[in-house]
């Protein structure tokens, strides 16, 4: 099958190399990308002005509950923003083991007379 194009003024058929109508006509040269490999998405991706440290901070300070949120509600939209919550929640999750692990510690070395 050969690609063609039309003519908008005298809308005849020539084929998709020619750069010029009988009549006068112009056509606009396209740039050819048929060897390159394209991914198409479906994802609608749409720029974002708000630093990624302010969603990751709104993130952990949530203790995550917000965090995991955003992150599945900006998933599609804001990718950045969705990656920059759901690194707050993990995060809080870090903190918090820390806490409870040095907290276990403390009282467990307490209980056995090692801390003055």
């Amino acid at each position: 099958m050969q690609k063609i194009k039309y003519c908008p003024k005298c809308q005849k058929q020539y084929g998709i190399n020619q750069e010029k109508c009988e009549c006068g006509y112009e056509f606009v040269k396209l740039e050819s990308h048929e060897d390159e490999t394209v991914q198409s998405s479906n994802t609608k991706v749409i720029v974002d002005n708000v630093p990624l440290w302010i969603w990751t901070f709104l993130g952990f300070i949530t203790e995550s509950v917000c965090g995991w949120i955003f992150y599945a509600k900006f998933r599609e939209s804001y990718p950045e923003r969705s990656k920059a919550a759901r690194k707050g929640a993990i995060s809080f999750y870090i903190f918090l083991g820390v806490v409870i692990l040095v907290t276990v510690l403390y009282l467990v070395l307490d209980a056995k007379g090692k801390i003055v």
